[in-house]
């Protein structure tokens, strides 16, 4: 639950932004929006900076997140099925690295990513900024359209 709640806030701040960056008239202001933004998403890294003694720090630290975010199971079409894991399992023999479709415990989650991330890659990351620039160059053009017929009526 506060895995899909961080999501669906990172979303939420994202499309907030793109918000922000298309509701900006000239040049000038897209850049200081933007900087505003970038400012704010690294906040977190200048508090961490200024930490010195706290106990939390230590999370973070590389032996510690080098240690946690082993890979103990994937999915990689690059892993073989013959590929054994460090862990073992009940018997004590070594697990397999490679997780398979049939052996997968939660398949909707994997359906769910999958859809994540085909609409990250194909659509918001590459083709989005070719809709923002398209939108920015003729949002002056319907508006002023917009107002002649205003003024006509």
């Amino acid at each position: 639950m506060i895995c899909f709640l961080q999501y669906f806030i990172s979303i939420t701040i994202e499309v907030a932004n793109i918000g922000v960056l298309l509701m900006t008239t000239d040049a000038i202001s897209m850049i200081s929006n933007f900087v505003a933004i970038v400012i704010v998403a690294e906040f977190d890294n200048f508090v961490y900076q200024s930490m010195k003694d706290e106990p939390f720090k230590k999370l973070v630290t590389t032996q510690f997140t080098e240690e946690v975010f082993r890979i103990r199971h994937t999915s990689s079409k690059k892993c073989s099925e013959l590929e054994r894991s460090d862990e073992r399992d009940e018997i004590g023999e070594l697990r397999p690295l490679k997780v398979s479709w049939r052996k997968r415990s939660n398949k909707c989650a994997k359906v769910f990513y999958k859809a994540n991330r085909v609409f990250y890659i194909s659509f918001y990351f590459y083709f989005f900024p070719f809709i923002a620039m398209i939108i920015n160059g003729c949002l002056p053009v319907f508006t002023r359209n917009i107002d002649i017929h205003c003024i006509k009526d």
